[in-house]
């Protein structure tokens, strides 16, 4: 601390020393204005007669105290402000606040109160546009949205609470498929609107249907809906069970403290607009400083961590460095999710890319990741880390350069330039370097993004994964890997990495991502075209599955003989059967050179279970650090499934509860 303190200019000293003291003044005035807050307050509510202890009284509910208040009975001094209760026709409704979209607002919704029970500190309501009616008021209003599960007045969803969608406005077609209906006819925007069914909550952006809504649900209304013991419109009257513990800040309300955090809060605030308007005046001066001292706190985590790995860690370079060997980032390769990717050359000549990250996420995870993983790596198949650079805030990662660049450019589309004998060798070259991450290195490497981004090819069309900022170290006796949240990309990510009861997260779930890409290369394309004429045809997997279980010809672009066939063949049956939603029933990565390079007669897998929730793998969307809970179908209202895949989906979904969490 003393070295950083020397490395500040002499106005620095002084421009701190002087927000110090202001700071001490502030606090000082701050702690006498607020003790003069309650002697205030004390003297304006002495004219105030306010009884606490009446109860809120409404139809069926009664006995209602704090932190509740309205109805006439209980004043706003004996309740949460966000708790008002409203009494008309001897019904109560109360207005909630909760988080809509991916965090971009908020919005009030009106919410019908059931019940009250203040020894669990439970509340049970239901949406007030779906009480008695399941059909919405405008389908503008309510199209696609969810909830969040923290209610933004201090409620939220008790354990065990359920979800569904109901979709309106869907097609026969749709309807013919889905076993579960709800036969429901509703009148919206001026029309009849017939096509009504639900689903679980998995179950979003159906193809058919105009828009869907999800609605929470108590578990045993929930269960009796699918027992089809209850109606839809039954179950929804059911409501759900919200906690509002969180809103209560005792068993009584107190209108002087109340009162009196209002005032600290008003102190506090006019204390930071004092220091605000101080601070824009000094504030170059300041923050040289605290980058200065943050940069280095951070710098010395990180230093620590790079210690760890001692001679394995590849030369650091610093960032005058790297801007030298990149001529200024003249040339941009591209750009990923973590930074821009530029071409280099170092000191001897010898060509590089340079990916400079952007502002860290969580101390620096993705830079430590991709340091920590690839220092511990000596493969043909796996990318070389030459080098890194971090110098303060400035973070880059170098690597070998590859001239041909990633194999997405060549497996989509009639231009692609490689053979299938050539994607035969890159699969088969792929799968070594899977295996070397999951069992040639002391520490297991799980990847968790194996995608045709993320394969480098050298000038040789020899692959080389890379990409390892969601890559994640475990030891090799470790059979199942603990994670927080989700990682990967939409379409290769498997279905245990987002819910974990499809089975644990493993070296499987690379296995997975594997899988889905060697159908991509032998296809030729993105595993859901949108183009085809036939629905059948939309989503790869199943097209491949329906003719290798046929034995049909396969017809696929670029086949010339039938030795090319035969490859095929064996490449889709391989991945086929990595990507199986059953962990346990995928082959491991040596299983699959196996049967990559044998001459055995592959068996046909089962048909994996699925297909519809990665039909909107084209979008590639990263999904870092994911909640559990999230869906596993692509958000993006264009998203494409076949019916048939559709009814399988629901139908599953309806008889063994197969996706609840």
């Amino acid at each position: 601390s003393l070295m950083i303190w020397r490395k500040c200019t002499l106005k620095d000293h002084i421009i701190v020393i002087m927000l110090f003291l202001y700071d001490l003044t502030s606090f000082v005035l701050l702690i006498l204005f607020t003790c003069t807050i309650p002697s205030c307050y004390s003297h304006s509510f002495e004219g105030e007669s306010v009884n606490c202890e009446d109860a809120y009284i409404c139809g069926s509910i009664h006995g209602v105290k704090y932190p509740f208040w309205g109805g006439g009975s209980r004043s706003s001094l004996c309740g949460n402000h966000d708790l008002y209760l409203q009494c008309q026709d001897n019904q109560t409704t109360l207005s909630v606040l909760y988080v809509y979209g991916k965090l971009i607002g908020y919005r009030p919704s009106e919410f019908h109160v059931l019940s009250i029970n203040q020894s669990s500190l439970k509340m049970r309501m239901v949406h007030d546009n779906h009480w008695k009616n399941v059909c919405p008021d405008s389908s503008s209003l309510y199209s696609l949205y969810k909830y969040n599960t923290t209610l933004i007045n201090g409620l939220s969803y008790v354990a065990g609470t359920r979800f569904i969608n109901i979709h309106y406005g869907c097609s026969s077609v749709v309807l013919s498929s889905v076993q579960v209906q709800s036969n429901i006819s509703c009148f919206i925007n001026g029309t009849i609107n017939t096509g009504v069914f639900f689903s679980d909550e998995f179950v979003t952006n159906v193809l058919g249907c105009s828009f869907s809504i999800l609605v929470p649900l108590v578990s045993t209304a929930y269960n009796k809906l699918w027992d089809a013991t209850l109606t839809l419109k039954e179950a929804v009257d059911e409501g759900f069970e919200v906690d509002y513990s969180d809103a209560s800040y005792g068993t009584q309300a107190n209108a002087n403290k109340i009162h009196l955090a209002t005032g600290i809060s008003i102190a506090g605030i006019g204390m930071l607009i004092c220091l605000g308007i101080w601070y824009t005046q000094y504030r170059e001066s300041f923050c040289k400083c605290i980058r200065l001292i943050n940069g280095k706190t951070e710098d010395q985590s990180l230093e620590a961590l790079l210690k760890q790995y001692g001679s394995l860690a590849p030369r650091r370079y610093s960032y005058w460095e790297i801007k030298k060997m990149t001529h200024g980032f003249k040339h941009k390769l591209g750009e990923g999710g973590y930074g821009g990717v530029y071409k280099g050359e170092l000191s001897d000549g010898r060509a590089v890319a340079v990916k400079i990250l952007k502002a860290s996420k969580g101390d620096g995870e993705e830079f430590i990741n991709e340091v920590a993983s690839i220092s511990q790596t000596s493969h043909v198949n796996v990318v070389s880390l030459l080098g890194y650079c971090l110098d303060g805030s400035k973070r880059a990662l170098i690597y070998d350069f590859m001239p041909n660049g990633s194999l997405e450019k060549y497996i989509y589309g009639d231009g692609s330039l490689l053979g299938l004998n050539k994607l035969y060798q890159i699969a088969v070259g792929i799968a070594k370097g899977l295996e070397y991450l999951h069992r040639g290195c002391n520490t297991r490497i799980l990847h968790f993004d194996i995608k045709p981004h993320n394969i480098l090819l050298d000038e040789e069309f020899c692959p080389k994964i890379s990409d390892f900022g969601l890559a994640k170290l475990c030891t090799r006796k470790e059979s199942i890997v603990s994670m927080l949240g989700a990682r990967g990309t939409i379409g290769y990510i498997a279905p245990e990495v987002i819910s974990r009861s499809f089975g644990g997260v493993s070296h499987k779930s690379d296995v997975y991502s594997y899988g889905m890409m060697v159908l991509e290369m032998v296809g030729g394309r993105k595993n859901v075209k949108e183009e085809v004429s036939h629905t059948s045809e939309i989503y790869f997997p199943n097209w491949a599955y329906q003719h290798i279980q046929l034995d049909d010809d396969l017809k696929l672009h670029g086949i010339i003989d039938m030795e090319e066939e035969e490859t095929a063949r064996k490449m889709i049956l391989v991945g086929l059967w990595c990507i199986q939603t059953d962990p346990a029933q995928r082959p491991s990565i040596s299983k699959v050179i196996d049967m990559l390079e044998g001459t055995l007669v592959l068996e046909i897998p089962p048909k994996p279970l699925l297909c519809t929730p990665y039909c909107s793998g084209r979008h590639s969307l990263n999904t870092q650090a994911m909640p559990l809970n999230a869906s596993i179908i692509s958000p993006s209202s264009s998203s494409l499934c076949s019916t048939e895949e559709l009814a399988t989906f629901i139908g599953t979904a309806a008889k063994d509860r197969t996706f609840q969490k």
